[in-house]
């Protein structure tokens, strides 16, 4: 069983990982905080980034950066897609089964 202080010591590595790997993720938020209140786009986003994921801030998706399950983003990272968000789905996923609805 863990302590409170190496769960805490793993929490401040993981957030440390995620900053080195989401760089250009963080300018992008620097630069949504002038126009979207939090940086993001709704209330529920803020909520989620900023208080439960590592780094305080979002990944951003590389524009048609996804297929299938898998996305990447700005940074060039290759991620799992485990949420399946909406605006991912109907934006950049190329899913076979979509574009033969679409087209068919």
């Amino acid at each position: 069983m863990h302590n409170l202080q190496d769960m805490e010591s793993l929490l401040i590595k993981e957030i440390d990982l995620y900053k080195s790997r989401t760089v250009k993720s963080s300018e992008y938020f620097e630069r949504a905080k002038l126009t979207c209140p939090a940086g993001v786009a709704s209330c529920y986003q803020r909520w989620d980034w900023m208080l439960f994921y590592s780094g305080r801030y979002p990944f951003y998706v590389e524009e048609n950066g996804g297929s299938g399950s898998t996305i990447c983003d700005v940074d060039g990272n290759k991620l799992i897609d485990f949420h399946q968000g909406k605006t991912i789905k109907q934006l950049i996923h190329e899913t076979p089964f979509t574009f033969y609805l679409l087209y068919n």
